[in-house]
Formats: structure tokens, sequence, C-alpha cells
């Protein structure tokens, strides 16, 4: 399939993979890519669009688990704070509710508040380790994690002042392993969330750019390794979690792996089925796409418009 560039600006959402085929976009198909309104970034990309030449003005980031994953967002929301963007809109785990600030005065009034907190919840479990002692070690953890959920002290480090520019979005998702999930067709609804980040973010485009056709860039699967690799590697930052394993044995992304018996490919027809529902058609840039290969969906040549 061709695309002609008023076309591409006008009837495109680009969702913006890690895959290494983004080093292969020649100049014209960036720059071409980099016209479109609407481009979604998912997860570390935004913190490395640089090297791609291709700005997001969404930044998917779900992850909230690890304090890794903290720390790769804060990173992603200072770098892109020294950039020159008009606008950032970010589309953020619920979990993440309450870590940004619009003010300073806000921003430290939350770390003394942390702090109080962080204080309250280490005497109380000194205490509870001296009332305690006699007793099973396995009790003692048991009440320590009950009081650790009730009083949620926040990590300093998970604290952020955010400019005017940045738009926060949060959101929800269902089991990420189950079957047969419901596609949300509104955004205060837990959205489809299936083996992975990608199948939330053509949720959240069915519901918010409908009638929009859909071009992946850098959304690869079948390799382990980001364009940025090499950029990634020289931050201080872990970027291993427990998929890692997986990923590193099996050499591809984690979302085409089998675990336990489930992996993307189970429910791409119902997704490409929801999305027609709503206008919505994807697209590849990269011919050695795993879901172009596999025939989910068609390539789309950028290097004949003129």
């Amino acid at each position: 399939m061709t695309v002609s560039k008023n076309e591409i600006i006008s009837d495109y959402v680009v969702v913006l993979g890690s895959g290494l085929s983004v080093n292969d976009l020649n100049p014209k198909e960036r720059v071409l890519i980099n016209s479109c309104p609407t481009k979604i970034g998912i997860n570390k990309y935004a913190a490395f669009y640089k090297k791609a030449e291709i700005s997001p003005t969404h930044v998917y980031f779900l992850d909230d688990f690890s304090h890794s994953s903290v720390l790769i967002l804060k990173h992603i929301i200072n770098f892109l704070k020294k950039q020159s963007f008009k606008e950032v809109n970010f589309i953020l785990s619920k979990g993440y509710i309450g870590y940004f600030k619009k003010t300073k005065f806000s921003y430290l009034l939350s770390k003394v508040i942390s702090g109080i907190n962080l204080f309250f919840y280490k005497t109380l479990i000194f205490l509870l380790r001296k009332t305690l002692k006699t007793l099973k070690y396995d009790i003692f953890i048991s009440i320590k994690n009950r009081i650790q959920y009730l009083l949620k002290p926040k990590d300093l480090i998970k604290f952020n002042v955010i400019p005017d520019n940045f738009k926060l979005e949060y959101i929800s998702v269902q089991n990420w392993i189950a079957r047969g999930n419901k596609w949300a067709t509104t955004i205060k609804e837990d959205l489809y969330h299936y083996r992975g980040s990608l199948t939330t973010v053509l949720n959240y485009i069915s519901i918010n750019f409908p009638n929009k056709k859909i071009l992946f860039v850098g959304v690869d699967f079948n390799s382990p390794h980001y364009f940025f690799q090499e950029e990634l590697n020289k931050l201080n930052i872990s970027a291993t979690d427990w998929t890692s394993e997986f990923i590193n044995t099996e050499k591809k992304h984690f979302s085409i792996i089998d675990y336990k018996n489930t992996k993307i490919d189970d429910e791409f027809p119902f997704i490409i089925k929801s999305l027609k529902e709503t206008g919505n058609t994807i697209y590849s840039v990269s011919e050695k796409a795993y879901l172009v290969e596999k025939g989910f969906i068609q390539t789309i040549k950028l290097n004949t418009i003129n």
C-alpha cells in the first residue's frame, strides 16, 4: 500500500515502538512520520526520541510495579522538561496518581507529608518488632505488610514537579494474561490489556481517535533489543525485570513469547475486529515486523511519497 503526504497528516495516528526497525528509517520517512499530528510513544521511547528523530505527542507509560519503572518514568519527565514541546500528553497508570505536582509548593508539601508518613511507619514497625519478637517471624512480616499497605508511605523519589504543558491522563487496565477481556468503549473503564502495552494503546486509540488509520513504527516484536540499546545501557537505571530471563532466552519481545500458553497472537484477531468497529485499521512501516509476518496487518510504503 502507498500513501500520500496529505493523507498521512490528516488520517493517521502513529504508534512509536522501540524496535530496531526505527534505525532503518530514511530521513524522508522520518520527516513524513513526524508530520503526523498524533504520535504515541510507548514506554521508554520518549526518553530516546531524539535518536529516532520523531517527536511523540503522547507518552504511554503503564509500568508502576517496580522501583526501576518509577526511575525510568522520572527520567522521561525530567528529560522532556528540557525540550521545547508545546504540549506533551502522558497516559499513565492510576498507580501514579499523586506522584506529580504542578507547583513547587505542592511538591514540597508532598515531600513533608511523605517524610512524616515514612517516619511514622518506621517507628511503628520498630515498636512492633520489639513487641512481636517472641512470635514467629512470618507473623511479623504479615502484620508489617498490612501496615505498609494501609499507610502507603511514598518514596520521595516518586514526586516530581511538572510544567503546565504536561497533561496527565490516568488509566487502569484489565488482567494482562486473561483471555476474553472486554474492549473498553470509554476511557473511564478498565482498558483492554493482554500480554503487553500495545493492546491497551490500541484500545485507547479506538476510544480517542476513531476512524483513524494506525501506523506502527518500531513495533517489531521479533527482537529483544531496542533501537536505543546502547544509550539505555549507559543510563544508571536497571531495565531488567522478571520477564528479562524469558526475553534473553527466546531472543524476542515478551509479548510473543509463549508464557503459560498465552501470547499476543491469541487475541490479535479480536483486537483487529474491535478496531474495525471504530473505523481503525493498522499498517506497519516495517515489512519484517512480527505482526506483518504473521499476516495480522499490512505494510505501508512511505518511500514512494513525493
